[in-house]
């Protein structure tokens, strides 16, 4: 019986679902989902938020490699359940959401929901004033300020 809902397919389902509605229709990698949800979530790091939406842990930007792997879970599901299309294109396959998807987040209006919208867009903005290569590169120089923040701080 699963007992625990945070970072599993399920919850990340929500979460690409959100980062998909912010990204205006423009189809999207598993590794710039990946990027979009992590900055999204730790936005405090990246000074496009005041406080992260899942709060402050050591143990962040190790959450990275496992995230792509339950994204790409969660985009399977989606696109099983065909609220996610998903196209072949020259950088592999990229996902958008669909109408049917649009529509789902619609019925989302907790405040999670809220908060994680609002965070997305400042994370899509963040991103668009980067090269798509360069984000996760910018992911990485993060990780290494915050261990030694850490080490600092510890």
């Amino acid at each position: 019986m699963m007992t625990n809902v945070f970072n599993t397919t399920f919850e990340l389902s929500f979460r690409v679902l959100l980062a998909l509605e912010v990204s205006m229709n423009s189809p999207q990698t598993v590794d710039m989902i990946t990027a979009i949800d992590f900055i999204t979530v730790y936005g405090k790091d990246f000074d496009i938020s005041e406080e992260n939406l899942h709060g402050d842990n050591s143990y962040r930007f190790c959450e990275l490699a496992v995230r792509r792997d339950l994204i790409t879970g969660a985009l399977k599901s989606l696109v099983l359940d065909e609220l996610v299309s998903v196209m072949a294109s020259k950088n592999g396959f990229t996902y958008s959401i669909n109408d049917k998807g649009i529509n789902f987040c619609n019925e989302l209006e907790c405040t999670y929901a809220k908060e994680y919208r609002e965070a997305a867009v400042k994370a899509q903005s963040y991103i668009s004033l980067h090269k798509k290569k360069d984000i996760l590169k910018l992911i990485n120089q993060q990780s290494l300020l915050a261990l030694q923040r850490g080490v600092s701080n510890g």
